[in-house]
């Protein structure tokens, strides 16, 4: 505050200020803009009576602090402007509209750009118009004008302030023309039923704030791929999880595996490598230092001449067993990353001396590859279980795999990948086993793209009946280019890996939209998530946990992957949604077609999809997750004109939805 005159009162007034509320007083204009203002939190806003406003003329809110006369008397002659955490007063005693004056107290406006839009009383030629009474211009009062009707008091229209130059000005019906020309979509429903009163035009002028709706097409002609499901690696997780009572697993695959919860039915399982026991290449316990202990996994031999030792791994492979016992059409894959310790290079399972070169040695290619062929016949004669698919590689052309390092992984050049297959493929094809061989898993299409290319100019992609990649680092342009040659190859096509950090909802949105562009752009047959369960995060997973505690939770990630893998079950069909925020897929009866709808920002979004190609008879339901909601289902959310086969409905801020449609 600026003023010799209430310095002393307002500074007692900041002494007794709680530090939750935020009412902020600016002396003029300028210093609004540029923020530099007095915040207050014992301001009295009352909004003033019809009657107060005929008799004594004014604006419709009256702002004053109790007992204290003298800051009272600023807010009234001197203060220009007020804001509220969620609103903004203008004072009108320092406004005026031509050459006529408002009277005093505050008119409630907001802000866009340099102007602030407010109601007020019409005045001079605008209060003469057809639409308000004939005296409203004979306006007089305690400042000259007051009040000569009763009907001009309930009559309010919008005015325009410019910061910049202080004037204001009336929004009629010729300035809405202008001030929505950027939206067609406004100015027509405005057209349709215009109006000077200010609840309708500044109600308009608030969705200038929002984004344009998105007008897109949802073609039921242009297919694309049929899903074969959703899913989940797992490691490392199941190695902790695994260890709990069998109540608490049985509710933890529940909510993976049951159409009810996340409706997943692919699964990779980890075979490990181990470490030397003896540590006598590696620091003990050094994935402590990294990813944690829940990344030892357990290897079946200590030594090369070790029998094995089925007995170990017995926790991943509690929680796979039950996945299979609560889903008998789990698909499942069996993966590695990383040889035993013994066949390595560096004698650690963790990677080489130097990150990014080979760590498994030549000489050990047909022990590692009777290792992973041993381990899978193992589950097929033991359990029952036969994995559909075997990867022998994980990220393998990276460069971050070094001794010490925070998990099990191995660095294979191109040219080694091609090796090491010609010794898996025939070994593999003589075990009996119906599993086939997946590849390369590499950390991002880009290094997909370099092993895919290595294979074909190897001719190894013969040996290979699955194409593999992560998505941590792609582009859509690369996404695209990979999902062309592998289709062109011929082979069945996995996202097998990916995840992302972030912070809270905005976090795992981002993640979705992730999802989305695997989908859109690289077309796979499975969408595969990296962890179902972790501790002390909410991104990286889908439930949270105490390993040692055995507690767990359903995080906001959670219900945010249920949109995708609750509503579209494998035979679906993804066809054309128009839009790279949205996904659209048919059921495999073709009875349902299923929208699912994004919005990572903090405005409302409202979608005007056109849906062709298919005859939609109604709309069933529509689920959301948003800040404040798991899984709400919104009534009559979605208006639907069949006959134009539009759709329209609104996403509120951050927030995702799925709506189903009966075909």
């Amino acid at each position: 505050m600026k003023s010799k005159a209430i310095g002393i009162a307002v500074v007692a007034l900041l002494l007794s200020v709680s530090s939750w509320a935020q009412q902020v007083v600016y002396d003029n204009l300028r210093e609004y803009v540029a923020g530099v203002g007095d915040t207050l939190t014992t301001l009295r806003i009352e909004q003033r009576t019809r009657q107060q406003i005929m008799l004594n003329g004014g604006a419709d809110y009256r702002i004053t602090v109790d007992e204290n006369s003298g800051l009272s008397r600023y807010l009234k002659k001197r203060c220009s402007i007020v804001t509220t955490d969620t609103a903004l007063y203008v004072n009108l005693r320092k406004v005026r509209y031509k050459s006529f004056r408002f009277g005093s107290w505050y008119a409630k406006g907001f802000r866009q750009g340099d102007t602030i839009y407010f109601a007020a009383q019409p005045l001079g030629t605008i209060a003469a118009s057809g639409t308000q009474s004939p005296t409203a211009n004979r306006l007089r009062g305690e400042i000259g004008l007051a009040i000569a009707s009763s009907g001009i008091v309930n009559v309010r229209v919008c005015y325009a302030l410019n910061l910049e130059t202080g004037r204001a000005a009336f929004i009629g019906h010729d300035q809405m023309q202008t001030l929505l020309a950027s939206r067609p979509d406004l100015l027509e429903a405005y057209n349709q039923t215009p109006s000077e009163h200010a609840e309708v035009v500044m109600s308009y002028l608030r969705q200038l704030e929002q984004p344009a709706p998105l007008a897109y097409t949802i073609d039921a002609q242009r297919m694309g791929q049929r899903h074969e499901g959703w899913g989940v690696s797992l490691c490392w997780w199941a190695n902790m999880c695994g260890r709990w009572t069998d109540e608490r697993i049985d509710s933890l695959v529940t909510w993976l595996v049951s159409p009810e919860g996340l409706n997943y039915n692919i699964f990779r399982y980890n075979i490990g490598g181990g470490d030397d026991p003896d540590n006598a290449h590696c620091d003990p316990h050094h994935m402590g230092k990294g990813k944690g202990l829940r990344a030892e996994m357990p290897g079946f031999k200590d030594h090369a001449a070790d029998s094995y030792h089925w007995e170990r791994d017995e926790a991943q492979r509690k929680i796979m067993l039950r996945i299979r016992q609560q889903r008998p059409d789990a698909i499942f894959e069996a993966f590695s990353n990383s040889a035993p310790w013994y066949m390595t290079h560096s004698g650690c399972v963790a990677g080489a001396d130097e990150a990014g070169s080979d760590n498994l040695r030549p000489d050990s290619y047909e022990a590692f590859a009777r290792y992973l062929v041993d381990v899978c016949q193992h589950y097929a004669s033991t359990y029952g279980l036969t994995f559909r698919t075997l990867e022998p590689f994980n990220e393998s052309l990276s460069n971050y795999w070094g001794r010490n390092g925070s998990q099990e992984g191995c660095h294979f050049d191109a040219t080694s990948q091609v090796a090491f297959l010609r010794v898996l493929s025939p070994m593999l094809q003589a075990s009996g086993l119906e599993t086939i061989i997946a590849a390369s898993d590499e950390t991002s299409t880009a290094h997909s793209l370099q092993a895919f290319e290595t294979y074909r100019a190897a001719d190894v992609l013969p040996l290979v009946g699955q194409w593999n990649v992560h998505t941590y680092q792609a582009t859509n342009d690369e996404r695209q280019r990979l999902s062309a040659l592998v289709r062109q190859a011929g082979l069945r096509f996995w996202m097998s890996e990916t995840g992302a950090g972030g912070q809270g909802l905005q976090g795992n949105l981002n993640m979705a939209q992730r999802l989305m562009d695997d989908i859109r752009h690289l077309q796979p047959d499975a969408w595969v998530d990296w962890q179902y369960v972790e501790e002390r995060n909410d991104q990286w997973c889908l439930v949270q946990a105490d390993f040692q505690q055995q507690t767990f939770r359903r995080v906001k990630n959670y219900f945010v992957r249920q949109h995708f893998s609750r509503h579209i079950s494998p035979g679906a069909v993804w066809i054309e949604s128009g839009d790279p925020s949205t996904l659209a897929a048919i059921n495999a009866e073709g009875n349902t077609l299923t929208i699912i709808a994004l919005n990572t920002t903090n405005a409302p979004q409202t979608h005007c999809p056109t849906i062709k190609g298919c005859t939609p008879k109604r709309v069933m339901e529509m689920t959301q997750t948003t800040q404040t909601a798991d899984a709400e289902v919104v009534s009559n959310a979605c208006q639907w004109a069949p006959q134009r086969g539009e759709l329209r409905f609104t996403l509120p801020p951050l927030s995702i939805a799925t709506i189903s449609i009966a075909l």
